[in-house]
This record gives C-alpha cells, structure tokens and sequence, in this order.
C-alpha cells in the first residue's frame, strides 16, 4: 500500500506542510492570547488595539491555510483512490475465467465497494491524521517547554504511559475489523443472489423465508459492527482519560506556579491552550494507530490482488489459426473423481464444421470450455496448430475464437453496443451481423433504433432476441473459429434453422456447434459429426457416413425421430 500512499508525492508534501503551517498557526495563537492576557496588567490601550487587529488577521489567515491543506488532503485522497480503485478493477478483469470462478463475484464487488471505502477512510486518513497529530503533539510540547520546564516534566510522565496505551487494544481493534469487513462480503454475496433470483421468490412464494435469510445476515454485518465498535469505543474512553489526566496534572501545576509567581496568568492561558494540542493529539494518534492497525486484514487482501500475477503475462501470442486443434488423450473431471471426459481424441481442420451430439452430461459443453482455456487442470494435451494451448496466452486464444453460448449477459446499454461490445465496426461490418443473426425483423420493430436499450441484462428483450445479438456479436468479431453452445436452443424452429443455415454458409470460419436440434438437413451440412457419450467419443463421420454405419449415431437419431433412444455401443 506504501506504493500508493506515495504516489502523489506533490499533492502528499503539500498537505503535509501545510498541515506543519496550520500547527504552528494555532502554537502562534496560543502565544497571541499569553500576550493579550499579560497586556491587561502591563499594557496600553493603543497597543491592545494593535495587538487585537494583528490578532484578527493572523487568525484569518489561519483559516485560509486550515482550508488549503484541507484541499489538498482531499484532493491526494481522491486521486489516489481512484489509482488504487482502478488498479483493483484491472487485476480482477484480468484474472483467467477458472480463477475469477473460484469466488462468488460479490466478493469482488464487497472489495470494490466496501474495503477500499474503508483503506479510503481508515488508512489515508489515518496517516495525514497521525503524521499533522505528531507535529502538533512535537511543535506544542517544545513550546510548553520554551515557555516552563516544570510543567513540561508532568507532560512528558504522561505522555509515555499514553504511547503504551494503543498496544493494549491493536490486536483485538485489527480482529473485529476483519471480522466486519468479512460479513459485509457474506451479506453482499447473499444479497447478489436474492435479487438475482427474485422471480423465483415470487413465483414460489417465499419472501418471508427470504426475508428471515435476510435477517440472519444483515444481523450478523451489525453484530460485528457493533463489536469494533465496541472495542474502539474502550480504547478511545482510556484515551481520553490520558488526555484528561494530562490537561489536569498540568493545570493543576500551572496554577500553583502562578499562585507562587513563578508564571504569569498569560503563560498559564498559553499553557492551557496549548495543552489542547497535547492532549487531542495523544487521544488522536492513540485511536488512528489502532484504526490503521485493524486496517491490516484488509490492506492484506488488496494487496494479495494487486501482487497477483496475470496468468497470461509469462504466455506466448498467436494470432492466426492456420491448421488444426488437436485434442489428445483429453481427460478432465471438476471436482469430484468423476470423469466428465475419458481420453478424448479428435482433430478439428481450418473452415471446416463440426457437430458435437451426445446425450445431455455426456461433455458437449466441457470440451468447449477446454478449448476456451477456461481449465487448465486437464490430462492430456491440446494443440493449436501444434502449439500446446496451455502455453498460448487466453487473450489471443479469445481473439482466435468466439463463442455463442446458451446463458447469454447483456450490458445495460443499447441493441448496438451490445452487438460490438465496445468494439470499433464499420456500419457495413454490423448489417451483416444483423442480418446473420435474424436481428432484422427486431430492428424494423424497433423503426431502425438501433440505440434502443436494452434494460438490465437484457429485460426489455424476449429470450430469443438476446439469443440473437449474442449470435451478432460473435459473427461481427469475425473470428476464424466460431463456437456454439446450443446457441440457438430459445429460438423457434424456423429462426434457428435459418440461423445456423446462415453460419454453416461462413467462408474463411472453422465452425464447431453443440447442438440437440436434429435436423437431417443441417446435420448434412456439416463436415463431420462427433458424436459423445459419458465422456466417450463414440463416432465420428459425416452425417451419411454415421447413418449407414447404423450403429451409435444412428440409434440416438432414430430415438428422436421415433422417441425411442437404444443407448451407446462400443464402437467396433
């Protein structure tokens, strides 16, 4: 985090001495009343005017230097959060899909919204606070000591039992704050996941127990709120209560040397108002030292962000497919020792295209996703014009392929952006995705209003038009292998047919399409069926080829025509 505190060096110095100037700003005044107060015994009227005018200006300009420094640790704090922010943001987008899938992205969200509010407000802060509070504590007491020794002495006693103070509570403050910013996390996760499924609530009637859930949860954020707050609120009563021990003691002594004549009642008022620039600094840096150190936890978890490395930043570029992908002996299983795939071995030529059938589980989806990059802890190898794709950078493996998936996000923005996706495409370049898609009959609608939005993740749309821009999206990338996983499963028959008429018509594309829609027209259309069972390849052929063999593909595609499915035979 020093990395970022001192990124703003000029705006870091400048508030740091103005915050010096505001310090001996407020050790002048002090001296300003001693002299005031002795003139009321020894002085004159024309020099009390001028002493009370020299007073209205310096305080004034006190004032104005308060608010510059003020500015400027604003301004520092902004800078530098929105550095450290934007910084957070880029480590997460960056991560590889398997290490970003390994949280519940509210995890991010919670670091993104709650723990750098609190670096923002607990550790920035903290730091001007206790750095301006030393300076004042430093500047004050060299002052009292100018002006008396022995009340100096009282001070400095005091003064070393209140710096052992802040270690009494450090350790505690640090756990209760970890354990706050940890159930604000839980309560921001728990929260994503009940509005993302509120039409499941009101559909089944569930709200009171989802609001029970609620309860549970948002119990436990204030409950450990409650705890920090709790302990802070000790160390600070024990803080204040050095503070007070210390105004006294010295009050006590300043009044017994008047009393002796061995102080003026001016160099008493000076000692007492510089005493406030004792005591507050003391209660101030105890209560920030004990806030920066609960800050640890969670400058630890920011920082274990920012000290990951991008998988792909050690990984080769590759911008053109000119060959094949080869899948040798692939193997791959989530969690459990329950194979989703068994030795898969198949190659798939340039332009050419590809249907992957099977029964639903049989792992259609998984070696799309292995060819994706979104595992890695897979047996056996994979090669991208012979180049193993684990040493291929994810980014050029994504500038490579575009997928067309079943589960489709939309941004909260317009039909247009969400077909280029921030991209930069020529007009000629989005009529042909449009066209493609099926998107055509939705624009004339729509009378042309392209810029139409869409509302969140796409509610002002029905399924199978955000099916399309999906489809459009990925054709405007113009990728040289496209990817559909059951891309067209929400459209009707016709829609879909047309569709996939108009992707298996691509030049230049290697096309690979998951698919359960069976139809003998399009199925002739493609170069090779792989056909997949229980993670098994079975068959692979051409449509005609795998009918007249009349053995794995054949059976799964007679049960759709006659309902009746015979299973998978060990091929010969």
């Amino acid at each position: 985090m020093k990395k970022y505190l001192y990124s703003n060096k000029k705006l870091f110095i400048s508030s740091i001495v103005l915050s010096i100037f505001v310090v001996l700003s407020d050790i002048g005044i002090a001296f300003i009343f001693k002299r005031i107060f002795n003139f009321a015994h020894e002085g004159t009227i024309i020099q009390f005017k001028r002493l009370v005018l020299f007073s209205l200006v310096f305080v004034s300009i006190t004032y104005i230097i308060s608010f510059l420094q003020q500015n400027f640790q604003a301004r520092y704090i902004k800078n530098t959060s929105v550095r450290l922010r934007q910084d957070v943001f880029k480590k997460i987008i960056n991560k590889d899909i398997l290490n970003f899938s390994g949280k519940n992205s509210a995890n991010y969200i919670s670091i993104l919204m709650n723990d750098l509010k609190i670096i923002q407000e607990d550790y920035f802060n903290s730091i001007f606070d206790i750095i301006s509070n030393i300076f004042r504590f430093v500047l004050s007491a060299w002052a009292i000591l100018y002006i008396n020794v022995r009340i100096s002495i009282c001070i400095f006693i005091i003064v070393i039992l209140s710096i052992y103070l802040p270690l009494l509570f450090s350790k505690k403050i640090s756990n209760c704050k970890k354990g706050y910013s940890d159930s604000l996390s839980k309560y921001t996760i728990k929260i994503k996941d009940i509005l993302s499924g509120f039409q499941i609530i009101k559909s089944f009637n569930i709200e009171e127990k989802i609001i029970d859930e609620h309860s549970k949860y948002n119990k436990n954020v204030e409950d450990n709120n409650y705890k920090y707050k709790k302990i802070t609120i000790v160390a600070d009563i024990m803080s204040n209560i050095m503070g007070f021990a210390l105004f006294f003691t010295s009050l006590i002594v300043g009044i017994h040397l008047v009393i002796s004549k061995k102080l003026t009642v001016g160099e008493l008022i000076a000692i007492t108002q510089l005493m406030n620039n004792i005591k507050f600094p003391i209660i101030t840096i105890s209560s920030k030292f004990n806030i920066l150190k609960g800050s640890k936890p969670i400058i630890d978890k920011i920082e274990k962000i920012l000290n990951s490395e991008k998988s792909s930043d050690k990984l080769i570029e590759k911008n053109e497919f000119n060959d094949n992908i080869f899948f040798k002996n692939v193997s791959f299983s989530y969690k459990d020792d329950r194979k989703i795939l068994r030795n898969v071995s198949f190659t798939i030529k340039k332009n050419k295209k590809y249907a992957i059938i099977g029964p639903s589980g049989s792992g259609k989806s998984t070696i799309l996703k292995l060819l994706l990059g979104y595992f890695d802890n897979f047996d056996g190898e994979i090669f991208i014009d012979d180049i193993n794709m684990k040493l291929i950078s994810k980014e050029y493996i994504y500038r490579l392929i575009s997928v067309i998936q079943q589960d489709i996000y939309m941004f909260d923005s317009s039909i247009e952006e969400n077909i280029k996706l921030f991209g930069e495409y020529s007009n000629e370049e989005l009529k042909r995705a449009i066209k493609l898609s099926g998107l055509e009959p939705l624009i004339d609608k729509l009378n042309g209003e392209i810029k139409t939005k869409v509302g969140e993740n796409g509610s002002n749309l029905s399924g199978g038009e955000k099916q399309r821009v999906s489809i459009a999206r990925s054709i405007i990338k113009n990728t040289p292998i496209m990817i559909l996983d059951e891309a067209t499963s929400s459209l009707d028959k016709q829609t879909a047919l047309n569709i996939e008429n108009s992707i298996l018509s691509l030049k230049n594309t290697t096309c690979i399409v998951v698919t359960h829609k069976l139809n003998e027209n399009i199925l002739k259309k493609y170069d090779e069926i792989i056909f997949i069972k229980e993670g098994e390849i079975c068959e692979i052929g051409s449509f005609n080829q795998l009918m007249d063999n009349k053995k794995n593909f054949y059976d799964f595609y007679s049960s759709t025509l006659d309902s009746k499915y015979k299973g998978c035979v060990t091929p010969v």
